[in-house]
């Protein structure tokens, strides 16, 4: 595994998804304005974070889902992949792992940039809502991570790189109306991320209640994951 993960890293810093990772912040951070007239950080985590988290995470984690296989799409690459002495359920959790780590990443650079933000409007770091902030980030991280193992189940078997974007884009969009509906939103994977930023009494301290977060965000997610796993480990992948 520790192999595998290498190898990914290696194709990752010859590739464009770091710079891929910073240029959503990058992007908030030009278009954010001042927060020094009173409004607070409350305004910079609404106006950040959930730009990000409706946004650009569900489809950031489809375009690295989608870099992650871009490789072996090409030049014959999963032949000369599989042909090695490796079970292909660790060549898919490696796959997986780099995801998450470039999701992970990009969480962290957003936190960052949020912070950023807050500062350069002068606000200070006495008044700075750890809380908020942590419990929406961490809880945004937990609800993409069955979103993401749907998106590289996909980009696995899509040969085309932009078909498995331009799907996910798709499906996207329309998950800020997903998420205002209290009976539907918690199912659309889309728009679990951004109901994870919504300040609420949940559990174990995050935003989401016990139901939402053992059925359908743990349960998606094994649903999601072994489900392209083994699709994975006993389907054909065309070369």
């Amino acid at each position: 595994m520790r192999a595998l993960l290498k190898t990914e890293y290696l194709k990752l810093r010859k590739g464009l998804s770091l710079a891929i990772v910073g240029a959503a912040p990058t992007l908030l951070l030009l278009a954010t304005g001042d927060y020094g007239g009173g409004e607070g950080w409350e305004a910079v985590y609404y106006d950040a974070a959930f730009s990000y988290a409706w946004l650009f995470l569900p489809i950031l984690s489809g375009v690295y889902a989608a870099l992650v296989c871009r490789a072996e799409h090409l030049d014959g690459g999963w032949k000369h992949l599989l042909a090695r002495p490796v079970r292909r359920w660790r060549v898919y959790a490696a796959k997986y792992v780099t995801v998450m780590s470039l999701v992970t990443l990009g969480h962290a650079v957003m936190f960052a940039t949020a912070l950023l933000i807050g500062l350069r409007s002068g606000l200070g770091w006495t008044s700075f809502p750890w809380g908020l902030f942590v419990r929406g980030y961490l809880g945004s991280l937990i609800a993409v991570m069955p979103l993401a193992a749907l998106q590289l189940a996909v980009s696995m078997r899509w040969k085309s790189f932009a078909g498995p974007l331009g799907l996910n884009v798709t499906l996207a969009l329309p998950s800020l109306l997903a998420a205002q509906s209290p009976k539907y939103g918690p199912w659309y994977p889309w728009a679990q991320p951004v109901l994870a930023m919504v300040p609420s009494e949940g559990y174990l301290g995050l935003n989401v209640s016990v139901t939402t977060l053992v059925v359908i965000i743990c349960g998606g997610f094994v649903l999601a994951f072994f489900g392209g796993m083994i699709a994975f480990s006993r389907g054909d992948i065309h070369a």
